[in-house]
């Protein structure tokens, strides 16, 4: 399973053997940990993470952990918290641009943004890239349009973000932002790039409560 390679990953990391995909490593455990309900654990990956592709100097990585961090934090509550972090990542990403991947780790910065009713930050950070399927997908959830964002992650192949999407347009919490003084918990859906058959996470679930 993918949390038992990345465990493995990490331990030899820790024994002395270089891994040079320990950051990766610890975000797709911080999303297994996230969809688990294991916030704590969660952020510790997630903030090692950062740290490790900062001191790297992984810009790549480094954006995928912020963006990974910020919507923990919003699961966790902490919203004071993960509005600065999303503020960190936008300075970076409109002062130093986004490089095209695929994956592309903005649908992260996206849902925190959309949960958080910063929309039109996205949107203006958006105006600024080369379009692909993956950013076109992350501006329709900055929009509140989910219904184009599970039809785009389906044509792209992504079952969990598809399954996110989809969960989203049918929640009715979800169709108000959350702002200062209120709660947010969110699972992650998207914990890898998943093929025909395999089971999608059973907790992909999105809340916003006062």
């Amino acid at each position: 399973m993918a949390i038992e390679a990345a465990d493995q990953l990490l331990a030899e990391s820790q024994a002395g053997t270089e891994v040079v995909l320990q950051p990766s490593c610890r975000l797709i455990r911080a999303w297994i940990r996230l969809a688990r309900g294991d916030l704590p654990g969660a952020l510790e990956d997630a903030g090692s993470a950062a740290q490790l592709a900062h001191a790297a100097e992984l810009p790549m990585d480094l954006y995928w952990a912020l963006g990974v961090r910020g919507r923990i934090l919003v699961a966790a509550g902490r919203i004071k918290e993960a509005n600065a972090q999303a503020s960190e990542l936008l300075a970076m990403l409109v002062e130093r641009g986004a490089p095209l991947t695929a994956p592309d780790s903005s649908g992260d910065l996206a849902v925190v943004l959309q949960a958080l009713g910063r929309a039109t930050d996205f949107q203006g950070l958006a105006q600024t890239w080369t379009a692909t399927p993956w950013r076109q997908a992350a501006t329709a959830i900055a929009a509140g349009d989910f219904k184009q964002a599970a039809d785009l992650y389906a044509q792209i192949g992504s079952r969990p973000d598809e399954a996110f999407a989809h969960s989203r347009r049918l929640s009715s919490w979800w169709r108000r932002p959350c702002s200062r003084g209120q709660r947010a918990a969110t699972a992650c859906p998207r914990l890898l790039p998943t093929g025909q058959g395999q089971r999608l996470p059973a907790r992909e679930r999105a809340v916003c409560v006062h």
